[in-house]
């Protein structure tokens, strides 16, 4: 779920960004295979993965201050070089699960966004794992392509699925 700007943001410094599945399990899992030493969520979890198997903000927060301190940086320093895509989630009501894989109206819809606004746009959609709720994302470089999109996507699924 990182924003694209992040990703970009990294791929531009040599930094491999990899996703995974939401949650820590499966991004703890990811960095097991890849031997990968740190790994996060956006909602701000980030595991250090000598030290622990789960995020911890302070051990985070002491980590991020003494690597600033290493390489001699204030934290504007990191923000300046650090761009983020506006991003937009709408949590829908439903009444039943419909597969999204196999959802053709949802998935011909995804793949048209996708085409449209190549790399500079992002649309996730995906079943809230803890509420009777589909979670509708979309980031974009330019705003006006979330405001175009999302209520389109919105009245899909109200219509087909929504409670």
């Amino acid at each position: 779920m990182g924003n694209l700007g992040l990703e970009k943001t990294l791929s531009r410094m040599g930094i491999t960004y990899i996703r995974t599945p939401v949650g820590d399990y499966n991004v703890y899992r990811e960095m097991q295979r890849r031997d990968a030493l740190i790994g996060g969520e956006q909602s701000g979890h980030t595991i250090l993965r000598w030290l622990q198997r789960t995020g911890d903000g302070i051990l985070t927060a002491i980590y991020f201050l003494k690597a600033l301190a290493y390489f001699d940086l204030k934290p504007t320093d990191l923000f300046k070089k650090l761009s983020l895509y506006p991003q937009t989630t709408k949590n829908i009501p439903i009444r039943k699960k419909k597969d999204i894989n196999t959802w053709n109206t949802l998935k011909n819809m995804m793949n048209d966004f996708s085409s449209k606004h190549g790399n500079h746009s992002r649309i996730i959609i995906r079943y809230s794992g803890t509420e009777p709720k589909i979670r509708l994302t979309i980031e974009s470089e330019d705003g006006s392509i979330i405001n175009e999109n999302i209520k389109r996507f919105e009245k899909l699924i109200i219509s087909e699925i929504g409670g």
